[in-house]
């Protein structure tokens, strides 16, 4: 699937030079307000890393809306709320109420290398069980 409709980016500073290969990967926001690679499902994502900055403080795009590619891994469905794993990939979020994710799947991808795929972006979302 083409992604065209681009979203809205912010450009924060690059907490060092692991964000140089973390184009299309999910980011937090760290103490000092820089992207970092997000590196466990456990952390805020603050949205995608849309480029890729070669050294600490250099501006990193972040995507915190629309759409957008994102690394996955695994078995994704279409509509599938993703989470970060450790390489800031994404993966199919834990079902339990309150699981944060940080985007949406807007195709399929099966295998377990790790794929580019289009999603919508959504950070902060949490997922609500009736």
């Amino acid at each position: 699937m083409a992604v065209s409709h681009g979203g809205h980016d912010v450009t924060m500073r690059a907490a060092g030079t692991a964000n140089g290969g973390a184009q299309f990967r999910f980011v937090t926001q760290d103490a000092d307000g820089r992207a970092a690679l997000s590196g466990t499902a456990a952390a805020r994502i603050a949205g995608i890393q849309q480029n890729k900055p070669g050294a600490i403080d250099r501006g990193a795009t972040v995507r915190i809306d629309g759409e957008s590619k994102l690394y996955v891994a695994g078995t994704v469905n279409e509509d599938d709320p993703l989470e970060a794993l450790d390489t800031g990939a994404g993966s199919v979020a834990g079902t339990a109420n309150g699981t944060e994710y940080g985007a949406v799947a807007l195709e399929a991808h099966s295998g377990t290398a790790e794929t580019l795929i289009a999603v919508r972006v959504a950070p902060h979302s949490r997922n609500v069980t009736a």
